[in-house]
């Protein structure tokens, strides 16, 4: 068993370098290595600040916006609420102009029933201040008939009464 493991530790020892070698010259020949300058590796350092830069500018602004939005999803709830308030204050104001006016139309029709009732006592009033001004009217031409006729057999009885007084006297 010994030899079996030492032959077993040989050929790896001796299979190790051939998959190494193998391994390292697939490296070589996927990677490219290049040679760059110092101008080159500042102007690069100087791009990554700037795209970090950027990238923290885009940052603060997701931020701000995010606020904006948060900001403006508060206030579209605050609107809603405000909207469903007016709503409901609204939907109380035409229930209570609608009341108000059932009620004032029933007013309105009992005034109405009240002023016929009232124009219609003053017409009685008239016809019977109308009768007895022509009662009295009647009244008055007769007590004046009366007192003509009366004046006339006055008279008549004054005329006789003087003819007579002076044929007496004759």
């Amino acid at each position: 068993m010994c030899l079996k493991n030492s032959v077993l530790l040989l050929f790896m020892f001796l299979l190790f370098p051939v998959v190494f070698a193998q391994d390292l010259t697939h490296a070589q020949q996927t990677e490219n290595w290049y040679l760059i300058s110092e101008t080159e590796l500042q102007s690069i350092e100087q791009y990554k600040e700037k795209s970090e830069a950027e990238r923290q500018n885009w940052l603060s602004q997701v931020q701000y916006l995010r606020a904006r939005a948060e900001n403006s999803e508060a206030r579209s709830r605050r609107l809603e609420t405000e909207s469903g308030n007016l709503n409901s204050q609204l939907s109380q104001a035409r229930d209570q102009h609608r009341t108000l006016e059932t009620l004032f139309n029933k007013y309105e029709a009992d005034q109405l029933i009240l002023i016929s009732s009232k124009n219609h006592e003053i017409e009685e009033l008239k016809q019977i201040v109308l009768n007895k001004d022509n009662t009295i009217l009647k009244r008055n031409n007769a007590i004046l008939w009366l007192s003509i006729v009366l004046f006339i057999i006055i008279l008549t009885i004054a005329g006789f009464v003087l003819l007579f007084s002076k044929k007496v006297k004759t």
